[in-house]
């Protein structure tokens, strides 16, 4: 439903990095959630009202709220890290949306999973 990518780029001069992550492609205008995980795997929640949502990742993972989409459905976040970390972790993104109707119709759609070295 979506695109994920992510891009690490490590500053030179100061111990620090910059996570850029990309969300091309889903739902103009909703809300997109960043799942993160340590491991990658499935999980499958019940949602009740929204469904079954069924993760490329495994469970205990985290998530965050990354803002809404553009009208082209496309969303970028940035988030800086100190340096030596030195792990991987795993990434996936979930649009929340309402599909036009009376009632409106909640759906959910996940993007790609993709991996992201900190250093």
């Amino acid at each position: 439903c979506s695109t994920l990518s992510a891009t690490v780029l490590v500053d030179p001069v100061v111990p620090a990095q910059t996570v850029t992550i990309d969300v091309l492609g889903t739902t103009p205008l909703s809300p997109v959630v960043l799942a993160i995980s340590a491991n990658t795997g499935t999980t499958t929640i019940n949602m009740r009202a929204l469904g079954i949502l069924s993760l490329g990742l495994e469970s205990p993972y985290t998530t965050l709220l990354l803002g809404l989409s553009d009208v082209n459905g496309d969303l970028q976040s940035k988030f800086r890290f100190r340096t030596g970390l030195n792990v991987t972790r795993y990434l996936q993104s979930v649009t929340i949306s309402a599909k036009s109707g009376t009632p409106a119709q909640p759906s959910l759609c996940t993007s790609n999973v993709v991996a992201v070295d900190l250093q």
